[in-house]
């Protein structure tokens, strides 16, 4: 059976060859397979190419089969994960599966038929979860550019938000499951603002108590839109908190420190590092040096000062690299495409 231009394997992980031989004899006729005799093996075959489904055996040398599934899904959310398993493991699977970490299992000794019906339904589950984000990024994109289209002193903000969010969780040596969370997080940050008073947005002066009261709403706002989604919990308190202070002067919980989420905490920074050198309503865009000064004197008020430092140490050289000039595009650029991209 020819193989598509860029395959998807189904990995086999077990230290026992004889295993892994009727494996690759029972699924090579439907799927490519990749073999490898360690999660270390594991690892770097999923650094070279792209795997659909891993079947990792419990019992291996050093690093189980559940702690490998756990690192798929914390650096390959996309990767469906199945454990092969003896019936004295199940309560360790049971609690694997309730923690998200692996998906299903094969019990041994399998039925041939289970098997293959198992692997095909990962299969499918896998295409239908990319397919459902693509559909779900691009209704992101549209309703973030109709949003900052409507305010023309916003327009490219979340997009360079999300940039710079990019540049500091990777820095910072987020895994790719949480770093996928952090970038819609950032993109859609200011999504609660579609429930603020568009005045009060443009306006040119400063503005009143309860202006500002309703403008600060928007982070509630913002939590009810994504919370009614279903499965964007994970971003929930990233939006909401982006406006707390590093010393419990913000809003709108007063939250201090390190009850700030880290995702929120770095939002912070981006937002309003993009903030002060953009044009607003209310006053033109700072240079990037008295932004930066700005940043650093605010450390450990406003900001999470570690982040700060590493923030400023993974800046481009200069505003150009930030421009954004399609909107569209630029979010297709930093939400990704393809597989490996989790929404």
């Amino acid at each position: 059976m020819p193989r598509p231009v860029r395959a998807e394997f189904v990995l086999v992980v077990d230290d026992d060859p004889l295993m892994q031989d009727v494996l690759e004899l029972l699924l090579e006729e439907r799927w490519p397979v990749l073999r490898a005799r360690s999660a270390a093996e594991a690892r770097a075959a999923m650094g070279r190419e792209v795997v659909a489904v891993v079947i990792a055996d419990q019992r291996m040398p050093g690093e189980t089969g559940v702690d490998l599934l756990a690192w798929v899904w914390e650096h390959h959310p996309d990767t469906i994960r199945l454990l092969l398993t003896g019936f004295t493991d199940m309560d360790t699977v049971v609690e694997a599966i309730n923690r998200g970490k692996v998906w299903h299992y094969i019990r041994k000794p399998w039925d041939n038929t289970e098997v293959l019906s198992l692997v095909q339904r990962a299969v499918e589950y896998r295409a239908a979860q990319i397919e459902g984000r693509r559909r779900y990024e691009g209704a992101v994109r549209s309703l973030v550019v109709a949003l900052e289209a409507s305010h023309p002193y916003t327009s490219g903000h979340s997009t360079r938000v999300t940039r710079y969010c990019r540049r500091l969780g990777q820095a910072l040596g987020l895994t790719r499951r949480d770093l996928d969370t952090l970038v819609l997080a950032a993109q859609l940050h200011d999504i609660g603002k579609i429930g603020v008073d568009r005045h009060y947005l443009d306006k040119r002066g400063g503005l009143d108590p309860d202006e500002r009261r309703d403008v600060q709403r928007h982070v509630l706002v913002g939590r009810r839109i994504l919370a009614q989604t279903g499965f964007l919990d994970d971003l929930l308190p990233m939006v909401e908190a982006h406006h707390e202070h590093f010393d419990g002067a913000g809003y709108p919980g007063g939250l201090l420190g390190e009850q700030i989420p880290l995702g929120a905490r770095i939002i912070s920074v981006a937002d309003s590092f993009d903030a002060m050198t953009s044009c607003r309503a209310y006053r033109d865009a700072l240079p990037w040096s008295l932004a930066i000064a700005e940043l650093r004197g605010c450390a450990g008020r406003q900001f999470d000062p570690a982040l700060v430092e590493v923030f400023l140490g993974c800046l481009p050289e200069g505003p150009a690299e930030m421009e954004v000039t399609d909107p569209g595009l630029a979010l297709e650029e930093v939400l990704g495409s393809g597989p490996g991209m989790r929404w």
